[in-house]
Formats: structure tokens, sequence, C-alpha cells
């Protein structure tokens, strides 16, 4: 699906400014900036209208709306049920370079779901870090949570391709969460996952510890689902604040996301510091860092 808006310059450049973060590479002469969030596309062109194309453009195309105070009718983002109390859990950093694994499980009672949505809880890849700074602290004070930081170092020393994959890692880690919130004995309704890999395969990694077994999982749930739209919000501000932590330690302003700067940096500390120091604050699994 693609949205549109015809924009006046204040506009356009406020809408770039916002979005600046997620900058990618213009694709002609006639674009003038590019960001991807997520899986959409948002293209501004020299002639100030911007098309939004990918699975989130309507709740995109509201929120630049909303941003500007446009009006706009008939639209609607993918619906919330409100009449849940859901445990959601959403993990972070799976696929940065540099940094942990967060996972976070988070309790939204049904009566606070439209509050949440008010104050603008969703994906947090559809959140500039700004914002998740903003909304993250207030949803920690009113919301029980549990959070777990895989740190690079355990990573590293258990990840294996053939007995221990990202996904086996982000179930025990899920489950974990799990179980520490469900000691808070919060009244919920169900427990949704963000979908990451088969309800079969969950159960499958977790065949040799204790696990709760009644979870659902399901793809995109941080779309549709305040729980988990909060419980990323959580996991990305933790992630973010260490991060920085390791930043500070490491001496080397270390980046997000997978980019070819990301991996470019990885090499270089490699080949300053050596690979057993990389280990402790990079994913070494990475085939762009990998040592040739």
């Amino acid at each position: 699906m693609v949205k549109t808006l015809k924009l006046n310059n204040q506009q356009f450049d406020k809408v770039v400014d916002y979005y600046r973060q997620y900058q990618i590479n213009n694709t002609n002469e006639y674009t003038s900036f590019r960001a991807k969030i997520g899986n959409t596309v948002i293209t501004c062109y020299k002639t100030f209208t911007i098309a939004i194309q990918g699975v989130e453009s309507s709740e995109i195309f509201l929120d630049i709306s909303k941003m500007l105070n446009l009006k706009v009718e008939n639209e609607n983002p993918k619906s919330t049920n409100l009449n849940l109390s859901i445990i959601g859990t959403d993990e972070v950093g799976t696929g940065d370079v540099f940094g942990g694994i967060v996972v976070v499980a988070c309790f939204v009672p049904k009566e606070q779901i439209l509050n949440l949505k008010k104050l603008g809880v969703k994906d947090s890849k559809l959140l500039t870090d700004q914002t998740i700074m903003k909304i993250a602290p207030i949803l920690m004070k009113d919301l029980k949570y549990t959070y777990i930081y895989f740190d690079n170092s355990k990573y590293n020393s258990l990840y294996d391709p053939k007995n221990m994959n990202m996904n086996k890692i982000k179930a025990i880690l899920h489950n974990k969460c799990i179980l520490k919130i469900l000691e808070m004995k919060p009244n919920f309704d169900k427990i949704i996952i963000d979908g990451f890999t088969t309800k079969e395969n969950y159960f499958r990694y977790l065949h040799e510890t204790e696990v709760f077994p009644d979870i659902t999982l399901e793809e995109k749930g941080e779309s549709k689902h305040i729980a988990i739209a909060a419980a990323s919000i959580i996991a990305r501000y933790i992630f973010l604040a260490y991060l920085n932590k390791i930043s500070k330690v490491s001496g080397y302003a270390l980046l997000k996301g997978a980019s070819t700067q990301a991996s470019d940096l990885a090499k270089t500390i490699i080949q300053q510091k050596g690979e057993a120091f990389l280990s402790k604050i990079a994913k070494l699994n990475f085939k762009s860092i990998k040592k040739n």
C-alpha cells in the first residue's frame, strides 16, 4: 500500500528532520530524501510530495498527519484488542552488530490500552530514539515488566548455528522473562510473544527447561497488540542505555544496526584490540565482520 502527501516547504523540512536517523540512499535525481523504518520506505520528492510504501504505511501516514496537524478521514491503524489484558514480549538487538540482546515481558491491563495509544505507544521500529527516550520511562513507571539483558560475552560463548541458534536463544530468553513476570501475579488473559518462530519449534527449543505452556506466538505482534509494542519500546530503551554504556567503557562510539559502517568499525576494533576484545561488545557471528 502506498500513501502520499503533498506538503509545503516547512512541512516537508519537518518530516525530513524527524526521520533523519532512518535515512537511506536516494534512488534518483527526483528524490531529495529517503528513509526506511522497518519494512516501510518514505520517499521525499523534490516537488514536496511524500510517498510512504510498505506494511506500516498507514501508521506512518497517520503519524506524519498528526505531527503536521493535517486532517485525515477514514484512516485507522491496525486494530488492537481492547478487551484483553495481555502480557506481551518482544526482543531488541538481534539485528545489531554491537550490543547484546534485550528481551522484555510487559503486562498491559485492558483498562490502560486506550491511554497507551494516546501516549503514542506502537512498534518501537516506527519511533525515533528521541520519542522512545520520552515514552519508555513512563511505561516503566506505570506498567509491570521484566527484562533480560543477554550480553555479548554470553551470546558469543553460546551461539552455535546447529545447536544454539538465534531462535533458540530468543525462545530461552522470552520464556525466562515470562516466568519472571508471572511472579508478579498479573491478572492477565493471554500471553503473546512477537512471533519469531512456530509454536512447535518454540517448545522444541525449550524441551529441557521449565516452560510456561499457555502462550501464543503472533507475527508482527508489535503492530497488533499494545502490550507487545510497549515491550518493544522498553526493550529498545534498555538496549540504547547499554549500548551507550559499553561505548564509554570500550572507548568506541558503537553504532546501531548492521550497516557497512558498523561492520567496518568492528573490523577496525579487531585490528586495534583483537577479537577477544570485540567479543565483549559485538556479536561475532555476523558474516560481515568475520575474518577472512
